[in-house]
């Protein structure tokens, strides 16, 4: 008897835990994860030009260039070597970069002991069969948090690839998502 009762009620549990979820099968099953699918995109085939740095960072533009072609490809976007045969044209711009201190040195309040650097970019978008654009001078943003060593400058220039992999990513997102 004591069996019935432990199967009787193992199974009412395992039914009212199982029932609602078939009334909310059919309501997700049109969501998915994440941005849209690259199907949903106007374009198929994309050229990035070269990315233009009207900061002071030396070298930006060649970091910023190489991961944002790495970023897109690995989502599966096919980027174009020449601009003539994309579909799509995408300008990326480096404004602003931005050091700032976030705590100084115990002994020498003068000097950071850790500090933010950001770095923003314009976006463009155009559409290279009829010349519109499909967003114009978007702003994107990335930021790190850098520990300041003996050498500030060595700590930058060790952490500039993260900060311009995190800009590419988000230029990426701002690619492939809705807008």
């Amino acid at each position: 008897m004591i069996h019935f009762k432990d199967s009787y009620w193992a199974s009412a549990l395992r039914c009212s835990l199982i029932f609602p979820l078939l009334f909310l099968l059919p309501a997700c099953s049109h969501y998915r994860w994440g941005s849209p699918g690259l199907d949903s995109l106007p374009f198929q085939t994309l050229y990035v030009k070269p990315v233009i740095n009207k900061t002071y960072i030396p070298e930006a533009q060649a970091l910023v260039s190489q991961q944002l072609i790495r970023y897109l490809q690995q989502s599966g976007i096919c980027i174009t070597q020449c601009e003539e045969d994309a579909d799509a044209v995408l300008i990326v711009v480096l404004r602003n970069y931005v050091q700032s201190t976030l705590t100084t040195q115990r002994n020498d309040t003068t000097l950071a002991s850790s500090f933010t650097v950001s770095v923003e970019a314009q976006c463009t978008l155009l559409n290279n069969v009829n010349c519109k654009a499909y967003f114009t001078n978007q702003g994107v943003c990335a930021s790190i948090n850098a520990e300041a060593n003996d050498n500030v400058q060595q700590t930058l220039y060790q952490d500039m690839p993260v900060l311009t992999g995190k800009l590419a990513d988000q230029i990426r997102n701002l690619v492939i998502g809705t807008w």
